[in-house]
């Protein structure tokens, strides 16, 4: 049987409960103190009310600023999950108001977060278009064709990634043509097979999730990654998020080596038109 509360607890439970109406009410009287006739009050009174009042309402503001500076702190220490569905709102939130946006991506084939990711940040018709920034900088990871020759029907399974490598190349030239002189896209082929996917997104928010080998009876396996949930991580969280966006700045650098760089027609006729 629970114990009953204590005076004080039942008090301090009264307060919680009804901070919005004290608060409300030293408002209301603060205003009643100030339009009724100086004559009601004796001497400086008038002047002492308000004082207390306000003092009063201080420190039910400042209770609640501590309170929701606590909720927030406490909630940076929770991991975060996404479904990849919603990768395109919380990335463009979180770089909404930055002048420039710098995306490090690696991926399988690259169809999941190229179509409904990247393609939209860099459409004008998008409403989350971020061509309007400073400096738009993407860099692609995509699995090059020797690693989807170890994986079986891999050429088969992901035969998009060369679809992809196009519309990514499509979308190059068309952004060139009207002018967009900020965006800049490379594409890397890595020879790895890859041990997690996703988004770096300004060298801090990070995004990512395992690729896996799904077994099926009597089935070859399949490597799996896009598509699934993904884990979100800030380098200034409460749970690591420094050491893993580290790890993932490690293994990108690894997979986006100059030799790993795939040069596109559009880079091919620019490097010519500046040499000497």
């Amino acid at each position: 049987m629970d114990k009953k509360k204590s005076f004080l607890e039942r008090l301090k439970d009264a307060y919680e409960n009804m901070k919005k109406e004290l608060a409300m009410t030293i408002v209301f009287v603060a205003l009643l103190v100030d339009v009724l006739p100086s004559e009601l009050f004796p001497g400086n009174s008038i002047e002492s009310i308000q004082i207390g009042l306000i003092f009063t309402l201080s420190l039910i503001i400042l209770e609640v600023v501590f309170d929701i500076y606590a909720r927030v702190k406490d909630s940076n220490k929770r991991i975060k999950i996404i479904k990849s569905n919603d990768l395109l709102e919380n990335i463009h939130r979180l770089v909404d108001t930055d002048r420039s946006v710098e995306i490090d991506y690696v991926a399988i084939a690259g169809r999941h977060g190229w179509s409904t990711v990247l393609a939209k940040f860099l459409d004008p018709e998008n409403e989350l278009c971020l061509l309007n920034k400073r400096e738009v900088i993407v860099r692609i990871a995509l699995v090059s064709d020797a690693v989807l020759d170890q994986l079986g029907d891999g050429k088969t399974r992901y035969s998009t990634v060369d679809a992809i490598i196009e519309e990514i190349e499509f979308a190059k030239k068309k952004l060139a043509r009207e002018g967009y002189q900020n965006v800049k896209i490379d594409i890397y082929r890595y020879d790895h097979l890859p041990n997690f996917i996703g988004f770096l997104v300004n060298a801090n928010y990070l995004f990512t999730a395992m690729s896996y080998w799904e077994t099926q009876d009597n089935k070859p396996a399949n490597l799996r990654g896009g598509g699934t949930d993904y884990l979100v991580y800030d380098k200034n969280d409460g749970f690591g998020g420094a050491f893993f966006v580290k790890r993932f700045e490690g293994w990108f650098s690894y997979a986006a080596r100059e030799e790993n760089k795939r040069l596109s027609p559009l880079d091919s006729a620019s490097g010519a038109m500046n040499s000497p």
